[in-house]
């Protein structure tokens, strides 16, 4: 992999303008959330548009992603107009606020939200203004996310995260108070014998049995493990 791009069997992600590149968090992400009855998607913070491209290849859904960082936008722009499926795929550039607010009521609403958001809450901001926009919840809290959601999603849709599983816990206190309900759950370790750190969530607004899987990400080998190359088969060259 080249630290401006990053080729997929069937597209090619350009990352040499967003500060956030390619991660294994969004490619988890854009492999496991169930898009099977999903006709219209909405990415939240696209970035580099890897996960809208994943889950176009995955699905017939009509996609749409917002972005709010110029210079990832472009990269986002570029890739969705690059792929096999740049018809069904629409980047804007635009905060997930200013895009849920001016959303019209006759807007037709989306089976299913995904978002690889801003991750940390009370950690020291680094210095580079944009890095601190992608992995800082300053510009996207958790409530934020939540009530976008709730005015885009339709009745019966779903709402796929990934965050630290240190945050898991407040989230969904959160997302209750919200009248979301965790249905799934996949926590994730990258090695053997390490902890967890992060953890998928499949939320609706349909309280059922949580349903709580795990996987690792590596071998004792230190190379990928056979469930991680399973998932990701569709993927990676």
């Amino acid at each position: 992999m080249s630290n401006n791009w990053f080729r997929f069997k069937q597209f090619l992600i350009r990352q040499e303008h967003a500060t956030m590149k390619v991660s294994t968090d969004s490619i988890l992400l854009g492999a496991i959330a169930n898009v099977e009855k999903a006709g219209r998607i909405l990415d939240v913070g696209t970035g580099t548009g890897v996960i809208a491209l994943m889950l176009a290849q995955r699905s017939s859904a009509k996609i749409d992603a917002v972005e709010i960082l110029k210079d990832a936008f472009v990269d986002a722009k570029l890739n969705a107009d690059a792929s096999p499926w740049k018809s069904r795929i629409s980047i804007y550039h635009i905060s997930f606020q200013d895009y849920f607010r001016n959303f019209l009521s006759e807007n037709e609403k989306y089976d299913l939200l995904i978002s690889n958001p801003p991750y940390f809450s009370n950690s020291i901001l680094p210095e580079k203004a944009n890095k601190a926009i992608a992995r800082h919840n300053q510009t996207l809290s958790d409530m934020d996310l939540l009530a976008g959601t709730d005015k885009v999603l339709k009745p019966d849709g779903s709402l796929w995260l990934i965050k630290p599983l240190s945050e898991r816990n407040r989230f969904v206190d959160l997302a209750i108070i919200n009248h979301f309900y965790v249905n799934s759950e996949l926590k994730i370790r990258y090695k053997p014998g390490k902890k967890n750190t992060r953890v998928i969530l499949q939320l609706s607004y349909k309280e059922t049995e949580l349903k709580t899987t795990e996987m690792t990400i590596e071998n004792e080998d230190g190379g990928y493990s056979q469930e991680f190359i399973e998932l990701t088969k569709e993927f990676y060259l």
